[in-house]
């Protein structure tokens, strides 16, 4: 039998330290569980983990990752659990480890476990997601980030830290931290979050079923702060600056004087009890496994019953796709057949496996349009057969790559979607992805951008009384025919939106916001402009928006804005260009590709002008890439395997 390897991907990145180690505590009590280093060389210049799955048909065992501060001097390990249950491989591009399943092994295994040791010093950041299991030992002086999402669970006491920098983020997955230094920010999307600290400062909880449940004070020092949209904040110390619960959320605190609440929401004043669960004990070996075995994606075509909650109704009919005719055209784009019905399924979310190996995938331009005559959901493809569709694992409407038609795919690629317009209500597109919306639509309430995609979206028609707009690190051109509810744009990203009225802004972490329309601040504890971002409004200001840490506001009147700390706001007539694109048919295509690298590093290797940036080690490498827009466009790209930082500033984001 040959050996086939998967990717796991865990990326690593280099840097180097002067502090010294900390011992790791033996106990050598269990001797039924033998962990065996691998049997490679090991990059001894790492600072950082990115921890993400790949995803394919096969068997695996569940697996713990064990990261803790090495001993004495020797350096970066890694070990596992059954023996080569992984091999290493290094991307020299990237300057990552990426690790392999080893389907002799893997397929076999009923439990499993890695461990990573890393000098104490050395470590700055973690990134878990994608339904894996982490827990990071106490030691390490040196953490700045730790960052879950997608099902990934966290758990870490870091109670040795000498940094006096601390960021948590959570979209959709479990944290458990225990830390001795104050929280410098964190935030909570649709995930949970139990945070031990002296004191937890910039407080961001929304959406859904977001919690966070703080061990310790709240001192946010800063407006961009709140507990928004179905969300819940749990403090047990004090809360020592006001802090806004607003649209069906909820606060427990020993007092709600310092909290704000709008009529839809509740805070509830008395005793608090948390509860921070790390679970990390001594490095014995059935603390590092776990047991059992799961199939990493699922069923692929066959999903579960969708919700039986009736489709919400609207009066406005179904609107078709417009198609500019071109009798010179080759693209043809051909239906893939279902067999099952997609009714009840209202987010569609755009983040692709690759196939697991090193492959070409096309550039591939994602058009999501109202269906015709209320049609069911349809999906073509160009060339044919390019994707297969899967609900995954949090019931979205999402895609895999058919590998036998991608790896040959070079230019012209396209999906097209088809909903019943008052079926979609929300759109999410993960790191690297080019999706417009076409006009029609009418009951969208959320779009969601991660870093690198870009989303172009036509949304006049909606009757839906509420819309966020979310940014996290990519770029986005929406025209809306209602107000935007709220919105963020951090980490870089950079929005343009043309809308009646955008009500609570928050805008941070070098990115921009630019807006043709009017600013209704409701909340002007939500309504910030920070750390060297800016905001554009062609229209009125009404309400205070603080602008702060390096900051720029430019609008017709900067009557109110309230800048502060080196922050400036400009005053007089802005111009804001908002370009949500023609849907024709030329445009629902991309052409050249890009390298999917070992499952989840999706490069762009085509000539372009346009620059994919990879920093590493104080090292900036730079890749031609093409877009497939009318413009040079910069953009970082990844995909659900792989997070790339961009050092800016001494930050990773």
């Amino acid at each position: 039998m040959n050996e086939k390897n998967y990717n796991v991907g865990l990326k690593v990145f280099a840097v180097t330290s002067a502090e010294a180690d900390v011992a790791l505590e033996d106990d050598n009590a269990y001797d039924s569980i033998i962990m065996t280093p691998i049997d490679s060389d090991v990059d001894q210049n790492i600072d950082g983990l990115t921890i993400s799955r790949w995803c394919d048909d096969g068997i695996i065992p569940n697996i713990i990752f064990t990261i803790f501060p090495s001993k004495d001097d020797s350096g970066v390990t890694i070990e596992t659990s059954p023996p080569n249950l992984v091999t290493v491989r290094v991307c020299h591009k990237c300057s990552h480890f990426q690790f392999l399943w080893n389907t002799n092994v893997s397929s076999i295994a009923t439990s499993g476990g890695i461990r990573i040791g890393i000098p104490p010093g050395q470590l700055k950041t973690v990134t878990v997601s994608d339904g894996n299991n982490a827990q990071i030992l106490d030691g390490f002086t040196n953490i700045t980030e730790l960052q879950v999402s997608r099902g990934g669970v966290i758990r870490a006491s870091m109670t040795s830290l000498i940094s006096t920098e601390l960021h948590l983020s959570n979209v959709r997955g479990q944290m458990y931290v225990q830390t001795n230094k104050p929280v410098t920010s964190g935030g909570v999307a649709g995930g949970q979050s139990w945070i031990e600290t002296p004191s937890f400062n910039k407080v961001r909880v929304y959406e859904n079923g977001s919690e966070l449940n703080i061990k310790g004070d709240v001192d946010f020092g800063d407006f961009g702060t709140g507990v928004n949209v179905g969300a819940q904040l749990t403090v047990t110390g004090t809360i020592k600056e006001t802090i806004s619960c607003e649209k069906n959320s909820t606060v427990n605190a020993p007092s709600c004087d310092n909290v704000y609440t709008d009529d839809s929401s509740t805070c509830n004043a008395g005793p608090q009890s948390v509860d921070v669960d790390v679970d990390v004990r001594k490095l014995t070996p059935n603390d590092q496994t776990l047991n059992g075995t799961y199939n990493i994606c699922g069923d692929e075509v066959s999903p579960s019953p969708p919700p039986s909650s009736p489709l919400p109704t609207s009066s406005a009919p179904d609107v078709a796709l417009t198609v500019l005719a071109d009798e010179d055209s080759a693209i043809t784009f051909t239906p893939i057949e279902f067999n099952v019905k997609y009714q009840g399924y209202h987010r569609i979310s755009i983040d692709i496996s690759c196939d697991g190996k090193s492959s070409s995938v096309p550039n591939t331009m994602f058009t999501i349009f109202p269906s015709k005559d209320g049609n069911d959901v349809t999906v073509e493809t160009s060339p044919a057969n390019l994707v297969t569709v899967r609900i995954d694992e949090y019931g979205d409407f999402g895609f895999k790559w058919n590998p036998t038609i991608a790896s040959t795919a070079t230019s012209g690629a396209g999906v097209r979607i088809g909903y019943p317009s008052n079926q979609l209500k929300e759109v999410w597109v993960h790191d690297g992805y080019n999706v417009q919306i076409v006009d029609g639509f009418t009951d969208i309430i959320r779009v969601t951008v991660e870093k690198g995609s870009i989303l172009h979206a036509s949304m006049t028609s909606l009757v839906s009384t509420e819309l966020e707009l979310i940014n996290y690190g990519g770029q986005m051109y929406v025209e809306t025919n209602v107000p935007v509810t709220v919105g963020s744009v951090n980490r870089g990203g950079q929005s343009w939106v043309k809308t009646p009225s955008y009500n609570d802004i928050y805008v941070w972490d070098d990115a921009k916001l630019s807006i043709i329309g009017d600013v209704d601040v409701r909340n002007k504890f939500l309504s910030s402009v920070s750390d060297d971002s800016q905001l554009t409004v062609t229209g009125t200001i009404t309400g205070t928006i603080i602008c702060d840490d390096d900051s720029i506001v430019n609008a017709p009147s900067c009557d109110n804005i309230d800048s502060s700390d080196d922050s400036t706001c400009n005053a007089g007539p802005q111009n804001v260009d908002v370009d949500v694109n023609d849907p024709s048919q030329n445009n629902q295509i991309l052409n050249g590709t890009c390298r999917c690298v070992n499952g989840g590093n999706v490069l762009l290797v085509s000539s372009s002008t346009s620059v994919y940036i990879c920093s590493s080690g104080g090292s900036t490498n730079s890749f031609a890439i093409a877009i497939g827009l009318t413009t040079a466009t910069a953009v970082i790209v990844i995909t659900a395997m792989l997070i790339y930082y961009v050092k800016t500033k001494g930050r990773w984001w």
